[in-house]
């Protein structure tokens, strides 16, 4: 009797597990940035979907952002099926030396999601040498900067998101 209770729950989580990946099956997973730009920009988003696959072209989002003294949100939708394993998020091709604030950023499905608010940032997302940062009232500012005339500000999500990211989806 014993041995039929323990088979019955690991079939059960195992059929719970299944029946909730078939629930997402048809979704496209996002990421989504509430931020505030002062210029019309072009944002990209890079992700890989092997942990030590590198970022590429291929798996590569395009998002026109216009300015806003506001915040808004910017929505990267990947193709249905992908679950990111690393991301990474170009913060603009121009040259905007003006200041962006990146306020909560979401990552997931509609009802499952990963939400990194203004004080966990630092945890989940790294900056690139083209970004300099600073806290100012619980806002997340960074500010874009031009290194022996290059300019390529991003940031990328560390070791600790990408496990989350593995263990909730």
């Amino acid at each position: 009797m014993k041995k039929l209770i323990i088979l019955a729950l690991v079939f059960y989580g195992c059929n719970t597990n299944k029946l909730e990946k078939d629930l997402y099956k048809n979704e496209k997973f996002k990421v989504v940035l509430n931020i505030k730009i002062s210029k019309d920009d072009k944002f990209q988003l890079f992700y890989t979907n092997r942990a030590k696959g590198d970022f590429n072209n291929d798996n590569k989002i395009l998002k026109y952002v216009s300015k806003n003294v506001a915040f808004q949100k910017i929505i990267f939708e990947l193709p249905i099926g992908v679950i990111p394993k690393k991301i990474r998020v170009d913060l603009g091709e121009k040259f905007n030396i003006d200041d962006l604030v990146i306020g909560e950023i979401t990552i997931g499905y509609t009802n499952k999601q990963i939400k990194i608010d203004e004080n966990s940032m630092g945890f989940y997302f790294k900056k690139n040498a083209f970004l300099n940062y600073k806290k100012d009232k619980n806002l997340n500012v960074f500010t874009p900067k031009i290194i022996n005339g290059r300019y390529d500000p991003f940031i990328f999500s560390t070791p600790l998101l990408n496990k989350k990211i593995e263990i909730v989806f």
